[in-house]
C-alpha cells in the first residue's frame, strides 16, 4: 500500500460526503414525488425545506466523516497508510450504508402506511415481535425490500471504494507542515459546523423542522435519522396522574360531565336525545392513537387535522 499523507483521507471524505449528500437530497425529492402534499399543505416552502433537510443530512455524514478523520490521525489507523486502517474505515462506511438504506426503506414504508416519518414509536410495535413481523409480511413485499436493501448497500460501498482508488492513485502534491495543519484544522471545523448545524449558540434541533408552520414542509425537511433519534427519548413517555387531576375540572366542564369527581376521574355524562326524532342521527367516531394536542381542535397552529376540525365545529 502506498503511504499517503493525511490529506488523502480528507479528500476521500470530501468525495464520499458530497456523494452521500447528493444521494440523500435525491431521496428527499423522491419523497415529495411519492407522497405529494394534500391541498391543505400544498403551498409549502420547498426550497427552505430542502435546505434545512440538507443541514440535517450533513450532520450525520459529518459524524461518520469525523470518526474516520480522527482515526486517520493515528498513523497505524490511517486508511492510506495501513491495510488495517483501510479495513476499519471501510467497515465504518459499510455500517453507515447498511443503516442508511434500512432507515430510508423503513421510513418510506412507514409513511406510505401511517403518513408519518420514521420515529421511535415503531419500536413499541416490535414488543409483540411475532405479530409485528406477520403484519409486515402481509403488508409489504419483504423479499423485494430485502433484495433492494442488499443492492443499495453494495452500490454505496462500491462508489466509496471507487473514490478511495481515485484518491490513492492521485499524484500527491507536497505541502508545508503549516499548510497541512491549517487544512486539518479547517476540515475539522467544517465537520464540527456540519454536526452542530448552525453558526449560533444552540445546535440544529428536530423542532426546527416545525418552524415553517406547515406540517408537510416539516416532514420533507426531516430525514429518518433525525426523526428517529430525536423521538427516541420520548418513546416511553406516559401520562402524569397529578397533572391529569389538576386539569380535570377544566376538562369536566368542557365535556359537561354530570357528576365531576377528580379523585376517580369520572367522565360519565348522559345526553338526552330529541324524542320527536324517529331516527336519531348518531355518529360514533373512533380514532386509534389520536393525540388531541396534535389536532386542530387543540389550537395547534399547524392545523394538522382541518377536516376533522370542520366536522367537530359543525
Amino acid at each position: 500500500m502506498k503511504k499517503r499523507p493525511i490529506l488523502a483521507t480528507i479528500l476521500w471524505l470530501i468525495y464520499s460526503g458530497v456523494f452521500l449528500l447528493i444521494l440523500m437530497t435525491l431521496l428527499r425529492i423522491a419523497f415529495t414525488k411519492a407522497f405529494p402534499p394534500s391541498s391543505t399543505f400544498a403551498d409549502y416552502p420547498l426550497g427552505s425545506a430542502l435546505f434545512l433537510g440538507f443541514r440535517y443530512d450533513a450532520r450525520y455524514i459529518g459524524v461518520v466523516s469525523l470518526l474516520i478523520f480522527l482515526l486517520s490521525l493515528i498513523p497505524a489507523l490511517n486508511p492510506f497508510r495501513t491495510n488495517i486502517g483501510k479495513k476499519i474505515a471501510m467497515t465504518i462506511w459499510t455500517i453507515f450504508a447498511i443503516m442508511m438504506v434500512m432507515f430510508y426503506m423503513v421510513d418510506f414504508a412507514n409513511y406510505s402506511y401511517l403518513q408519518e416519518r420514521l420515529n421511535a414509536d415503531l419500536l413499541n410495535l416490535l414488543k409483540d415481535t411475532k405479530d409485528a413481523f406477520q403484519m409486515m409480511w402481509q403488508t409489504y413485499p419483504i423479499i423485494w425490500l430485502l433484495l433492494g436493501w442488499v443492492v443499495g448497500v453494495i452500490i454505496i460501498v462500491q462508489v466509496i471504494k471507487l473514490f478511495y482508488k481515485k484518491v490513492n492513485n492521485r499524484k500527491e502534491t507536497e505541502a508545508s507542515r503549516l499548510v497541512k495543519i491549517s487544512i486539518h484544522v479547517a476540515f475539522f471545523l467544517v465537520l464540527a459546523l456540519g454536526i452542530f448545524g448552525r453558526a449560533g449558540q444552540y445546535p440544529l434541533r428536530w423542532s426546527d423542522a416545525f418552524s415553517f408552520g406547515n406540517d408537510y414542509a416539516a416532514k420533507v425537511s426531516l430525514n429518518p435519522f433525525q426523526s428517529f433519534f430525536s423521538s427516541l427519548k420520548f418513546r416511553k413517555a406516559s401520562y402524569d396522574l397529578a397533572e391529569v387531576k389538576k386539569g380535570y375540572p377544566l376538562i369536566a366542564q368542557y365535556l359537561g360531565v354530570d357528576h365531576p369527581d377528580s379523585n376517580n376521574l369520572n367522565y360519565e355524562r348522559k345526553v338526552v336525545g330529541d324524542s320527536a326524532a324517529n331516527k336519531p342521527n348518531i355518529i360514533v367516531v373512533i380514532c386509534e392513537s389520536f393525540s388531541f394536542y396534535k389536532s386542530s381542535m387543540s389550537g395547534n397552529k399547524l392545523d394538522p387535522t382541518p377536516y376533522f376540525n370542520q366536522m367537530s365545529q359543525q
